[in-house]
């Protein structure tokens, strides 16, 4: 897809957006005990806006939808009067936490919050098909206690039996995978598709955000995928597997991040450090890169 071909979707999905930025929840079929869950940052608070509307308008609505931030980032908890707005007609729900989670606040304090809920995190900066959410369920309905995504990395092993470098971990492997039935050992699912969580599919360490942060300090992808094969969750990808969702304008975050974990290899490292801290090489299948 070209550049100038992905920008005028996002345009066109932005119009849409807005279009039906006013649909009434009671249009809406509401699943008890899910909970929808991102969070965001103060640069980012007003480009957030239209991303979180695709995710309060989707066909299956959530029991609710939590934006969890980090109370030093808004200083008296200070927000924006549309934010207020959706949170007085409670269509949103602001949890507070005075910890330094960056990327982790999408999961770890509602994970705490809400134990027995199915949870679903998205990222701020997509903009969500209404059919996103309903996709989900679908897939988890179909393999019930999965954890689910519509995007994901597949874990290459070389012919020696190695870890492949992250970056290699390319799409096109995916093809090769029942995606209906796999492991973290055959896969990492990635957040920016949306992945959903049912009730307890991942163990307490997931709760330890100190931890997390020293072993995967800039990848929570990563922390969450070794918890997965920690835990041998079962996993399910709605294909194709690696599916992309429009940007919302303005976000530029991402491109940064990806440079820095992918190409720079940051994920290599974090990826080797998370796998020797639990001792979990035998159970990818692979052995450590030389």
């Amino acid at each position: 897809m070209t550049v100038g071909t992905r920008t005028l979707r996002r345009h066109l999905f932005e119009m849409r957006i807005r279009a039906g930025a006013r649909v009434r929840p009671s249009l809406q079929r509401r699943v008890p005990r899910v909970v929808v869950s991102v969070t965001t940052h103060p640069d980012r608070i007003e480009t957030f806006r239209l991303p979180l509307l695709s995710l309060l308008n989707q066909t299956v609505q959530a029991d609710r939808v939590i934006v969890s931030l980090l109370e030093h980032e808004f200083a008296g908890r200070d927000l924006p009067a549309w934010i207020k707005d959706l949170v007085e007609r409670d269509r949103l729900t602001i949890l507070w936490t005075n910890r330094d989670l960056r990327s982790y606040a999408k999961l770890i304090p509602t994970l705490a919050a809400y134990p027995d809920a199915t949870i679903v995190t998205a990222d701020d900066d997509v903009l969500y098909p209404a059919s996103w959410l309903s996709g989900l369920l679908r897939a988890a309905s179909e393999r019930p206690g999965a954890v689910v995504g519509y995007r994901a990395r597949p874990a290459l092993k070389g012919t020696d039996g190695r870890l492949r470098p992250y970056v290699e971990w390319t799409p096109e492997s995916l093809r090769y995978l029942d995606l209906g039935r796999i492991t973290a050992a055959d896969v990492m699912l990635t957040g920016v598709g949306g992945i959903l969580y049912p009730p307890r599919a991942l163990p307490e360490l997931a709760l330890d955000a100190d931890l997390a942060r020293a072993l995967c300090p800039t990848a929570d992808d990563v922390w969450f995928w070794a918890l997965e094969l920690y835990a041998g969750a079962p996993l399910a990808l709605i294909p194709p597997g690696y599916l992309d969702f429009a940007a919302a304008t303005g976000s530029q975050h991402r491109g940064r991040l990806m440079s820095h974990n992918v190409d720079a290899g940051a994920n290599d490292i974090q990826i080797a450090a998370v796998l020797d801290h639990f001792r979990l090489w035998a159970r990818l299948g692979a052995s450590r890169p030389g």
